[in-house]
């Protein structure tokens, strides 16, 4: 179970979801989220390879790790910790402000990348992933922002769940 996602990353807000590449023949995972200090703050059995953040209480400058397990057949399987950061009100305002700024002045490739790299640079980095994603998705621009995907992802950590252009 490699490949999790949102990883060693911070986060604007709590639209997202976990998500991690299944193993073929498991249809149960074991989701855990734990503060930084390693009390678990949530533990469910998931049916698929993704959960919703929204519902899980993140709290504004917190820090969090998260992991997946599965049991496939007599081997229990276990993803690793992976970890993220939630932005301080403040830091979500500064990123939002910086990304307002540029939806206004800019359009087409110009707009998405310079979002992408605004959210990058400040160590938003799922989120900057998630706004190449779209426009290549949108845009049928997945060339461009192929090369920018990869360096996301890489920072990540978890290049192995780098997805097909188009295919979010």
């Amino acid at each position: 179970m490699r490949g999790g996602l949102p990883a060693n990353t911070r986060l604007s807000t709590t639209d997202f979801s976990f998500s991690w590449k299944g193993i073929e023949g498991v249809a149960e995972y074991t989701f855990t989220l734990s503060s930084d200090s390693g009390q678990v703050l949530y533990a469910t059995t998931v049916q698929g390879t993704d959960l919703e953040a929204a519902d899980l209480g993140l709290q504004p400058g917190a820090s969090y790790v998260w992991s997946v397990g599965a049991q496939a057949g007599f081997m229990a399987l276990e993803s690793g910790a992976i970890s993220l950061h939630m932005a301080t009100a403040a830091e979500r305002a500064a990123i939002g402000a910086t990304v307002a700024q540029i939806e206004k002045k800019y359009a087409g490739a110009a707009r998405h990348i310079l979002q992408a790299l605004a959210y990058y640079d400040s160590g938003f980095y799922y989120e900057a992933a998630r706004v190449l994603l779209k426009w290549s998705a949108a845009k049928n621009a997945a060339r461009p922002a192929d090369k920018m995907l990869r360096a996301v992802y890489a920072k990540m950590g978890r290049l192995e769940h780098f997805p097909e252009p188009g295919n979010n």
